[in-house]
């Protein structure tokens, strides 16, 4: 059956839409990276559509490979990312269609037909060289492109069904989106977890597309933590995976949390407090104890104790109307340890992304 998305979204000059053959694309170089590269993070359908339909999968995935179209030249590496089919879908000006099953009845046709390859200025030469040598290879080879065209639409059957019950909250997103932009356009604001608006080397590509009004952006139900980055003429797609939301706010949660802990530790008093009381026969432990020791007002003591009591770094005795305190060392060096965990799994790199130039 078709997959019906709502309706695109206009918000100044800016698009917000979904796009059923975007995620298609972008689902089928998800499973081509996982089979590459099986311990690479990927959204938790990817491995269990490849173990249901193994046949399907390596069929598909290893199409390029048969025909010496795989690589990039001079030893880049292999392409995963299928450009080939975005291309004939904006030549087909079926890009942003809703019906993946129209697009790939008349893939055939469109695939025979002769065009110039548009210009793609967020992919590397090598890239856009290489998707020129396959659409034309698909052009002059009548039995290869039968075959192309096989592979591909025994896929969509079985992404479809994950398609559909991501749509309904790919759907949400695009609303949210299109409110915000209203008031916001800075795509740097509302695609955070898509790395190339915020690169150098793209800004004036984003800066046109946005003046031209020719910028997209696309929730990618399917997509995990995924991004894409793809220009071609008339249009900028600017795709980011659901779940991105989801690990930037985490990432927002673990920085709040690091930044509370380190907090405590920041003031050189309150620490030189806190080491003293770990020292096994401190000296002082009680607040009258520590406020001469260090020369200030009980209240100020006080305070400290406070918020080292609240971290959990320091622990309190009552003896008799005296209250003592004490602190350990693997509580602090656990303290530290668990903030520098969040900082450090904050900042560490999420799944791979489009290929070069553009996507993960």
């Amino acid at each position: 059956m078709p997959s019906e998305s709502g309706p695109a979204q206009q918000a100044g000059r800016l698009t917000v839409t979904a796009a059923p053959i975007v995620e298609f694309h972008f689902a089928i170089f998800l499973i081509t990276k996982y089979l590459a590269a099986p311990d690479k993070p990927v959204p938790a359908w990817v491995p269990e559509l490849t173990a249901a339909h193994p046949a399907v999968v390596e069929r598909f995935a290893s199409f390029w490979r048969s025909c010496g179209l795989e690589e990039l030249p001079r030893g880049a590496g292999p392409y995963r990312e299928h450009g080939e089919l975005l291309v004939v879908a904006w030549h087909a000006n079926l890009l942003l269609s809703d019906d993946v099953s129209a697009f790939l009845t008349g893939l055939p046709r469109y695939l025979a037909e002769v065009f110039a390859i548009p210009p793609m200025e967020s992919e590397p030469a090598d890239v856009a060289d290489l998707i020129g040598q396959r659409l034309m290879w698909l052009r002059n080879n009548p039995a290869g492109r039968a075959e192309y065209c096989d592979t591909v639409t025994e896929l969509w059957p079985i992404i479809e069904p994950l398609w559909l019950a991501a749509r309904g909250k790919t759907e949400r997103t695009v609303k949210d989106l299109a409110a915000r932009a209203r008031t916001e356009t800075d795509p740097r604001v509302l695609a955070p977890g898509n790395k190339y608006v915020h690169k150098d080397e793209f800004r004036d590509q984003v800066n046109a597309a946005r003046a031209r009004g020719e910028m997209v952006i696309l929730p990618l139900g399917l997509g995990g933590d995924g991004q894409l980055f793809w220009s071609l003429p008339g249009i900028l797609l600017v795709a980011v995976g659901l779940e991105t939301g989801e690990r930037e706010e985490q990432r927002r949660e673990r920085s709040e949390r690091a930044a509370g802990r380190f907090k405590v530790l920041s003031d050189p008093t309150r620490l030189s407090i806190l080491l003293d009381l770990l020292r096994p026969t401190c000296d002082a432990s009680t607040v009258t104890e520590l406020a001469s020791r260090f020369g200030l007002s009980q209240p100020t003591v006080s305070v400290h104790i406070k918020l080292l009591r609240e971290a959990g770094l320091v622990s309190a005795d009552r003896d008799g109307n005296q209250v003592h305190y004490k602190a350990e060392g693997a509580v602090l060096r656990r303290y530290v340890e668990e903030a520098t965990e969040d900082v450090i799994g904050a900042a560490a790199p999420g799944a791979d992304t489009l290929q070069p130039a553009a996507n993960t």
